[in-house]
Parts: structure tokens; C-alpha cells; sequence
């Protein structure tokens, strides 16, 4: 069946909009990075072997970002190719809450900010970014 020929695994991504006091995280990634480097976007991660989407994603939130979050719902599904290798990667985008905005960004990023919920960021964002953050403003 299908998942027996699961050896070329997709790669699956958690995207995280966290929110704090009606702002939400945007976070910039190293200049060191293969994928993407110096682009704005919201803390994401991998989905490792036997863990389950929102394991990830609140591992992920501590590994880097050092908040302590809390999944509110599931806000968007998307595919995207990842750059080293163009492979096709599947992405989820989760709607988290924080129980505070003391951020410790890991190296994988350079800078953040907080901003608003309504407030258009003054830095480009890419396109998956934008629409996750399309979805998650129609929801509220």
C-alpha cells in the first residue's frame, strides 16, 4: 500500500503562530542557514520520527524560541519544496498560545519581534508565510 512505499518520507514541517497579548512572534532566520537564510517567519521545525504534529510543535516553540505554548487549533495546510534538495515537504500551521513573550532565540535565528495582531511587518515576508498569517487574521 501506499505507506509501505513511505522511504522517500515526505518531510513534515510545524509552523507556529504564536500569540501573546494580542501580538504574535515573527523571527528571522541566520544568515548561516541552508534554507532561507536572513527570510522573516514564524518559528517552524521539522516533525521527528514517532512524534506527532503537536509534539513537534511544542518542542519545537521551547527548542527556539524558550516559550512555553500551548496549542489552540490547527489554522492552515501547506506543501512547499525545500531548497537544498527541492524536495516537496508538507507543512502544518499551528495557532499557539504563550503564557508569556520572555523569547530566547536559539542560533537558528538572528533577530524577532512582537507585532500586533492587525500590524503589517515592515520586513518581506515569503509567500506561505502571508497566507498562514491571511488565515490566522480571518479567524479572529
Amino acid at each position: 500500500g501506499i505507506l509501505s512505499s513511505m522511504d522517500d518520507q515526505r518531510l513534515l514541517v510545524v509552523s507556529l503562530i504564536i500569540e501573546f497579548d494580542e501580538q504574535i512572534l515573527f523571527m528571522c532566520r541566520s544568515k548561516q542557514k541552508d534554507h532561507a537564510p536572513g527570510e522573516w517567519e514564524f518559528p517552524s521545525g521539522r516533525v521527528e520520527n514517532g512524534e506527532t504534529p503537536e509534539q513537534a510543535a511544542i518542542r519545537e516553540a521551547l527548542e527556539e524560541t524558550g516559550l512555553d505554548i500551548e496549542i489552540v487549533k490547527i489554522i492552515d495546510n501547506f506543501q512547499f519544496l525545500r531548497s537544498s534538495n527541492q524536495k516537496p515537504a508538507d507543512g502544518v500551521t499551528f495557532h499557539c498560545r504563550s503564557s508569556s513573550n520572555d523569547t530566547v532565540p536559539s542560533e537558528e535565528h538572528e533577530d524577532y519581534c512582537w507585532l500586533p495582531f492587525d500590524e503589517s511587518p515592515s520586513f518581506d515576508l515569503p509567500t506561505g508565510v502571508l497566507e498562514s498569517l491571511k488565515a490566522f487574521r480571518s479567524q479572529h
